[in-house]
């Protein structure tokens, strides 16, 4: 998997954090265990994960901070199956209750083994952390919901992990819901995963065994959703997408092969579902119901077939996603279409948007963000938003105040805009950024680690 650096450059708008400069601690060298280096951390602290194998069950106890394997800061996704986080079949692997916000990241492990009532991988009560890249597979849940993945009142992005082999086991009485990810009164951005092989059995009901809703607000944007079941021995709904009183917005999304023991149910809901690839139909505006011709599905890998990448055949779904979204960097590993947007894991880019921001709005005010990642190595992303149209400048210095580089100096309109600075050939670290728009000024810091 060679995605994870274009996935990071690409679809920022959902990694930014307000990461300042802070200590980054290191696992095992400073701590034996991860749970030991996040007790240890403050706000904005970086708990840097060495490959290995550890047999924990992590609760972040509030701490706002980044849990990441070394592809944080190498973008090496290699790092994500050597770094293991293995629950041992005694819990959740990873719990986030105590109000952690969106500066709270876990980046870049396999998250697996876990076992418990609800969120065998991830269980997020009350929090909004940001859960990117990772493998979340093997969990199993004893009761109700959310194997792989359950959010409980709660605001997270899910993006770029995949979720496989998560299964809800409610044994022989009750019900079953959301093996991958179960969405509980809470507001998610799922986007860019592959969630597939998840199964949801119970004796009663089970229902989306991929992603399931309940009184929720929903943005599920290029994923794949292949291959999951819903199995009950009296009465089993849809085995991919299925919810109750919530507002989901699906776009851009493959969703396919989903069963359960009645019929091929691929998506139940009367949702916004828009220029995506859906086995067996589904009414609205740009849908197909088409074999994607993914390379090689039977081992996992969901990329679309291209001619010019060697492959035997175009997939359909290349430029079929929604018009106003663009593959911003095309290569075989990421986005093949050179008019507008993909459908599938692997596409997406410029224009997608925010759960509360179903259409692009106007910021209210000039926004600055923190660059991510920070720290950072070889490149980064800033992003800023423009009530209005500006002239806006962006230099970059270093810690003597000595300009480096002008990322920006020209008229820019309204909106969300983000660039990216190369810093291959710059020294490590201390530097600053800053805008100028209008009369408006605005520095922040941001460090460079190689």
């Amino acid at each position: 998997m060679n995605y994870l650096k274009a996935i990071v450059l690409i679809t920022s708008v959902l990694f930014l954090m307000s990461v300042s400069f802070a200590t980054i601690i290191n696992v095992p060298d400073n701590y034996p265990t991860i749970q030991q280096g996040i007790d240890s951390s403050s706000d904005g602290d970086t708990v840097l994960v060495q490959p290995g194998t550890y047999y924990e069950n992590i609760n972040f106890n509030g701490h706002k901070c980044v849990l990441g394997s070394m592809c944080l800061t190498t973008t090496d996704s290699s790092y994500i199956s050597q770094t293991i986080i293995d629950g041992d079949s005694s819990g959740s692997v990873i719990t986030f209750e105590s109000g952690e916000d969106s500066t709270t990241v876990i980046l870049g492990f396999t998250i697996q083994s876990g076992y418990s009532g609800s969120g065998g991988g991830i269980d997020c009560v009350n929090s909004s952390p940001k859960i990117l890249f990772n493998y979340i597979r093997d969990n199993i849940i004893n009761g109700i919901w959310g194997a792989g993945i359950h959010c409980s009142n709660s605001s997270s992005v899910i993006l770029s992990n995949r979720i496989t082999n998560n299964w809800v086991d409610n044994g022989s009485s009750g019900a079953a819901y959301g093996a991958g990810i179960c969405s509980e009164n809470s507001n998610l951005v799922i986007q860019n995963n592959i969630i597939f092989a998840n199964t949801a059995s119970a004796a009663f009901w089970s229902e989306g065994a991929g992603i399931y809703c309940v009184n929720s607000h929903v943005l599920i944007t290029n994923n794949v959703i292949c291959d999951n079941h819903s199995y009950a021995v009296n009465g089993a709904g849809a085995g991919g997408i299925a919810g109750y009183n919530s507002y989901v917005m699906i776009l851009n999304t493959i969703i396919r092969g989903n069963t359960n023991d009645y019929e091929n149910c691929q998506v139940f809901g009367n949702w916004d579902l828009f220029y995506s690839n859906i086995e067996d139909g589904y009414e609205g505006e740009g849908n197909i119901d088409i074999d994607p011709l993914f390379r090689d599905p039977e081992n996992g890998d969901f990329h679309l077939m291209a001619t010019y990448c060697g492959d035997p055949y175009d997939s359909p779904c290349i430029d079929m996603g929604k018009p106003s979204i663009l593959d911003t960097l095309l290569d075989c590993s990421w986005g093949l279409g050179t008019e507008r947007s993909d459908m599938g894991a692997y596409a997406g880019g410029e224009g997608t948007v925010g759960i509360d921001d179903p259409v692009a709005q106007i910021p209210e005010t000039i926004l600055l963000s923190q660059n991510y990642p920070n720290p950072f190595n070889a490149s980064t992303i800033i992003r800023y938003e423009l009530p209005q149209q500006s002239q806006v400048t962006l230099d970059i210095y270093d810690i003597l105040g000595r300009q480096v580089i002008t990322l920006e100096d020209g008229i820019k309109t309204a909106g969300s805009h983000q660039v990216i600075w190369q810093a291959e050939d710059i020294s490590s670290g201390v530097y600053f950024y800053k805008i100028q728009a209008g009369e408006y000024v605005e520095t922040q810091k941001m460090m460079l680690v190689k």
